[in-house]
């Protein structure tokens, strides 16, 4: 897990974290309730953003917030395709602001990669979203540690 930030208020509601991990780093939050999930996960927390050279195996997914940190991300899988399984990446769509578009690509496929790399635009081609629709929510699904056994 990469991220240099820390839980914000603005976080719980849609971010899934307590009021008792305000301040803490997300890494070290995600990392604790991942764990709590599936004690035999093999988790590395690193607290800074993930940058082009760093390390990828197993499934990667992109939880960002920016088209350019999508570009370093998927530049990196697909450099290092051989070690990665699958990479899942979630964003608002562009056409409208009230779907959420998720691909899932395996990066040993190139049909796969190209079609992803379509979709892969510049920050400069969003454009102004305007205000977000006030009918968009996001819900994040909450596990039951019995349901994942």
């Amino acid at each position: 897990l990469w991220d240099d930030d820390v839980v914000a208020p603005v976080n719980l509601a849609q971010q899934n974290f307590k009021y008792a991990d305000i301040d803490q780093p997300k890494v070290e939050v995600t990392a604790r309730e991942a764990l709590a999930m599936n004690p035999e996960l093999c988790v590395e927390t690193q607290r800074r953003r993930f940058m082009s050279g760093d390390h990828l195996d197993g499934l990667v997914i992109a939880g960002v917030d920016s088209m350019q940190s999508r570009h370093i991300v998927f530049r990196e899988v697909c450099r290092q395709a051989d070690k990665v399984d699958l990479f899942i990446d979630g964003r608002l769509s562009r056409s409208s602001n009230e779907w959420v578009e998720l691909y899932f690509i395996d990066p040993k496929k190139d049909d796969e990669v190209e079609y992803y790399r379509e979709w892969l635009f510049d920050e400069a081609e969003v454009g102004d979203p305007g205000p977000r629709p006030t009918k968009l929510s996001a819900h994040t699904p909450i596990l039951d540690r019995k349901s994942t056994r």
